[in-house]
């Protein structure tokens, strides 16, 4: 799994779930913070859509974690205020960059978390689709 889409899962699924399977790896192996969950800023890349060109649009705060699991790396990033978050998601970074850890169990769940975030996607994008106002049928 690449670390984009693992981070937008990671950075969207609900907390308690993060919270689960982080219990598990934390009775598996050792983890230690290398970095404590600190807030700091980033600045946003875009693409202008006439000329194609990239310019950053601003600053965006963050929260970032280092994490040791076992000895191996992993971070945490993730938009505005959340600690937590930042550190479950470092040490599930962690899982993935180390050999140790039997990924395909970890993979399942995290799947089956993006399956749900899809799903509520869906479940909004249509309600805000059944709101829109339609002005061909208005008769005007």
């Amino acid at each position: 799994m690449k670390k984009r889409r693992l981070s937008y899962i990671l950075a969207h699924t609900n907390i308690e779930n993060l919270k689960k399977e982080v219990e598990k790896l934390e009775n598996l192996y050792r983890v230690s913070t290398v970095k404590e969950p600190e807030m700091g800023l980033t600045m946003v890349k875009v693409k202008d859509g006439v000329y194609k060109e990239k310019f950053y649009i601003g600053e965006l705060l963050i929260t970032e974690c280092s994490v040791h699991l076992d000895g191996i790396l992993g971070m945490g990033i993730v938009q505005g205020d959340d600690s937590e978050r930042a550190y479950l998601m470092g040490v599930i970074d962690a899982a993935f960059n180390s050999e140790k850890v039997d990924k395909g169990e970890l993979l399942k769940v995290i799947e089956n978390w993006e399956k749900t975030i899809k799903d509520i996607y869906i479940e909004e994008k249509s309600m805000v689709e059944g709101s829109k106002v339609k002005f061909n049928t208005m008769g005007v």
